[in-house]
């Protein structure tokens, strides 16, 4: 997928994260498997977007992120998701100001 795709597929992650997590995730709100699975998959599927179009050295721990999900031997814990979701919501903005400035590139 080219600059442009990587993106526009990024954008939209991101958009479902907020979607579904608008306020983040309290300490006292436990993840079901599913809701488990899905955030797992957004945050890969993010973080190798953000990896691919060079923007990891601005925002590094994406890359820590994507290696911990996919090397995962046992279940990552509820509190390292909450934390992992709130380095995307911190960097919220300034994410959209990458993908942004990489649409208009192309």
């Amino acid at each position: 997928m080219d600059v442009f795709g990587k993106s526009k597929e990024a954008q939209d992650i991101l958009v479902e994260i907020k979607q579904k997590y608008p306020n983040g995730l309290s300490d006292a709100e436990q993840f079901s498997a599913e809701r488990k699975a899905w955030l797992e998959l957004a945050l890969l599927r993010l973080s190798d977007c953000v990896i691919s179009l060079r923007g990891e050295n601005a925002f590094s721990s994406f890359r820590d992120i994507a290696e911990r999900i996919s090397h995962a031997e046992k279940a990552i814990g509820d509190s390292e998701l909450r934390a992992m979701l709130g380095y995307v919501a911190e960097n919220e903005n300034p994410l959209k100001e990458f993908f942004l400035k990489n649409l208009n590139l192309h």
